[in-house]
C-alpha cells in the first residue's frame, strides 16, 4: 500500500517525482561566425582600380572582330587588365558592338 510519502512506483514505496528536462543552451553559431569574420576580411580589402584615361582605342593585344576576339598576354594581370581596357572601351562606346553583327 501507498504511504502518504510518496506515491506507489514499481513495487517501491518513493516519490516519483520526474525532474524536468534541463533546458537546453541554444548551440553556439559557430558557423555564421566564422562567415561573418571572411565576410568581414573580404570587405577590409580595399581594389584600386585605374584613374579612368581617355577612351580611344582597343587596348594594346586585342583584336576585336565580328565573331572573333583575340587577345594576347604573358600574365595573368596582363590579361586581367586587357579584359578591363576592353570592357571601359565598349561601355565608354556600346554602338561599336552594333558593327560586330556577324
Amino acid at each position: 500500500m501507498p504511504s502518504n510519502r510518496g506515491t506507489w512506483c514499481g513495487g517501491w514505496n518513493v516519490c516519483c517525482r520526474v525532474p524536468k528536462p534541463a533546458a537546453r543552451r541554444p548551440a553556439a553559431p559557430v558557423g555564421s561566425i566564422v562567415a561573418l569574420k571572411g565576410e568581414t576580411r573580404a570587405m577590409a580589402v580595399r581594389i584600386v582600380l585605374p584613374d579612368p584615361a581617355p577612351v580611344i582605342g582597343l587596348p594594346e593585344g586585342v583584336a576585336l572582330e565580328p565573331g572573333s576576339l583575340t587577345i594576347r598576354f604573358a600574365s595573368g594581370e596582363q590579361l586581367l587588365e586587357r579584359l578591363f581596357g576592353l570592357a571601359r572601351v565598349l561601355a565608354a562606346n556600346p554602338s561599336r558592338l552594333d558593327s560586330l553583327n556577324v
